[in-house]
């Protein structure tokens, strides 16, 4: 992707962040509440921590890591912190073998773009999707092109 410091490209990448913000929210994940208080909500609604720890992953991105035993059996949560302040840090969505539809793992997903000069830290699988098809249920954006699950092609035109 080619990185621009224009006014509009810096507010959609603000945008996009946004969404992605939303998206963790509405997740049902701790993410966005105080440490201590999510971890209080879970350990004593759902079961016990048994483990808890932070890893910087690059700089201006951290990962944290919760382990916990529940009556269902073992849980791991993971979170990813961005500094979105960071200029050399941009959130990118991911597509299956090149294609907005696929059943592709994330990490297949990230080393097919991870290249020098455009290193992958990190990804989410942050969406829902049709488990026969693959084809998403909601929007997306890809390189400044936005999809949703009526386009009539599921594959990314450049």
């Amino acid at each position: 992707m080619k990185r621009t410091s224009s006014p509009w490209y810096r507010t959609l990448r603000k945008v996009m962040m946004l969404m992605l913000a939303v998206l963790i929210l509405n997740s049902g994940l701790p993410a966005g509440l105080p440490g201590q208080l999510a971890y209080a909500r879970f350990s004593s609604s759902n079961g016990e921590i048994t483990h808890e720890d932070q890893l910087p992953v690059a700089p201006g991105v951290t990962q944290s890591r919760l382990e916990m035993n529940t009556p269902k059996g073992p849980l791991k949560l993971f979170q990813m912190a961005v500094d979105t302040n960071n200029s050399y840090i941009t959130l990118e969505s991911g597509l299956s073998n090149g294609k907005l539809a696929g059943m592709q793992q994330v990490t297949k997903q990230a080393a097919a773009v991870h290249r020098t000069g455009h290193l992958v830290v990190g990804g989410i699988n942050g969406d829902f999707y049709n488990t026969s098809s693959g084809v998403p249920l909601n929007g997306m954006v890809h390189e400044l092109y936005t999809f949703n699950p009526l386009t009539p092609t599921t594959q990314v035109q450049k």
